[in-house]
């Protein structure tokens, strides 16, 4: 599914402002799901989220 222009910024933003929430460094969190997502399951995708997710 493709994005409209803009929208990917506005996920990205959306989750860099709410990653403070849950405890975890944004730029970490943002670096290891980037890095991760290509070659996750879609059935794993769920701890990606931030209040799944642990640094691999």
């Amino acid at each position: 599914m493709q994005m409209p222009n803009g929208a990917t910024l506005g996920v990205v933003s959306i989750y860099g402002t709410a990653i403070p929430f849950t405890g975890h460094d944004s730029c970490a969190y943002l670096k290891d799901v980037l890095t991760r997502l290509p070659t996750q399951q879609g059935s794993d995708i769920s701890e990606l989220l931030p209040h799944k997710w642990t640094l691999a």
